[in-house]
């Protein structure tokens, strides 16, 4: 398991339209589980620990499957992984 610090995205999570959904949510965590192959596509996520509400979730869940990151790299060859990825969401009116 790696850290999401550790990981290159190649394609940005976009957190403004991911946020703009939640309108009336209120704030919360979301630890994702991200299993990301050799090439750096995403292949399966899951909820490691959710005090959000499943709305959040689902959210968290859709956008990281959009993701795409560089290859991670271990003693000179590209690796599967599975990366841990917490996502803040700030109260929202």
């Amino acid at each position: 398991m790696v850290g999401i610090a550790e990981m290159r995205p190649v394609q940005r999570l976009n957190l403004a339209l991911l946020v703009s959904r939640m309108s009336g949510s209120p704030a919360g965590t979301v630890v994702l589980r991200v299993h990301v192959d050799e090439t750096g596509k995403v292949l399966r996520t899951s909820v490691l620990e959710g005090e959000a509400t499943p709305r959040m979730d689902g959210a968290a869940l859709g956008a990281m499957r959009k993701m795409k990151f560089a290859p991670f790299i271990e003693n000179g060859r590209a690796i599967p992984v599975t990366v841990i990825v917490p996502l803040h969401f700030p109260a929202l009116g």
